[in-house]
């Protein structure tokens, strides 16, 4: 275990660059321990949803936990599985729109969908209009 104060101590090949560098990786380490497990999810889901392997198994095992411990911990902070990848892909599918930089079989693909029609029911459930409706309207 490393201790702050180790960070204090001068040795002989000290580096001030390496110094310094030590002491952010070690504060973003602490600072990523400190997130909520709902944006430990969040982010794997971001990652996973492109690969079509996004699942409430694949994210736990990733986790390193059962499913059933990765729904008691989002349920403690008032989500569900579902529910976050509804965001993510609310998220993305607003980003990916509005850059106009893909076509919506990409923008599909990037969200996890198979096929572009369920794309299209999915952001229709959720906006009440088309993707590309939604995208000329912005």
């Amino acid at each position: 275990m490393l201790r702050g104060d180790d960070l204090d101590a001068v040795a002989a090949d000290d580096d001030p660059q390496q110094r310094a560098y030590a002491q952010r990786l070690l504060a973003s380490l602490a600072s990523a321990e400190e997130t909520t497990r709902t944006a430990q999810v969040r982010r794997l889901v971001t990652v996973l949803l492109p690969t079509g392997r996004c699942s409430a198994p694949r994210v736990a095992a990733s986790l390193g936990v059962e499913r059933r411990t990765l729904q008691r911990w989002l349920g403690a902070e008032g989500e569900t599985f579902g529910g976050v990848v509804t965001q993510v892909r609310r998220d993305r599918a607003e980003g990916l729109l509005i850059e106009g930089r893909q076509s919506l079989i990409e923008v599909a693909e990037a969200l996890g969908f198979t096929e572009p029609s369920s794309f299209s029911r999915w952001f229709s459930g959720e906006y009440g209009v088309s993707p590309s409706a939604w995208q000329r309207s912005r």
